[in-house]
């Protein structure tokens, strides 16, 4: 597995982006550029990232949209999409919170073949009035780690598995080292 996720911070360049993901624990990233940016800045950091061993998991759909009225285009686009799982997005009950080892074990089972690469984050249930389910940094709430490594393990080597929705890179770098150190202690190399 290839844990990573974004680039929150601010950055001044391709190597400064890169030391900002080294340091927060990341092999996989979620590329920053889009459509906009001049193809040389966007061929300089793919080089950087690339020579500092880190995997691009994600780029923005900017050539070929899906929901582009040209046929052609929109099945050239289908045909590039990325099979993604993201087990937390699906849990919207407290049953299925509950049972969220069995739904993971559930996903990757029905799904395996065909993932080409992971969100993960954690969620917990808020204590309110009416029943709130609230994503959280992880390690902070009831998402079973043990059970999504124990699956993740099972899949392709270089698999890229990426933090989400944290909006400070500070919290990306404890999310990551969480998930490596559990992984460690489960016998799990990352």
């Amino acid at each position: 597995m290839r844990l990573g996720g974004s680039v929150v911070s601010e950055f001044k360049g391709p190597g400064q982006f890169v030391d900002i993901a080294l340091d927060s624990g990341f092999k996989a990233v979620v590329f920053p550029l889009n459509h906009k940016t001049p193809e040389d800045e966007i061929d300089s950091l793919k080089r950087e990232i690339d020579e500092a061993g880190i995997i691009i998991a994600e780029v923005g759909a900017w050539r070929n949209n899906p929901l582009d009225a040209s046929g052609q285009v929109c099945k050239e686009a289908l045909e590039n999409i990325k099979k993604q799982l993201d087990i937390v997005n699906m849990i919207n009950s407290p049953l299925l919170l509950y049972r969220n080892a069995e739904f993971t074990r559930e996903c990757f089972e029905k799904l395996g073949p065909y993932i080409k690469s992971i969100h993960v984050k954690d969620i917990n249930i808020e204590q309110k009035l009416t029943v709130h389910l609230n994503e959280c940094l992880v390690g902070e709430g009831c998402y079973d780690f043990k059970e999504f490594f124990n699956c993740a393990s099972k899949l392709e080597d270089r698999m890229p598995v990426l933090v989400e929705h944290i909006k400070i890179q500070e919290d990306y770098k404890k999310s990551v080292s969480y998930l490596r150190n559990f992984a460690v202690r489960m016998g799990i190399e990352i």
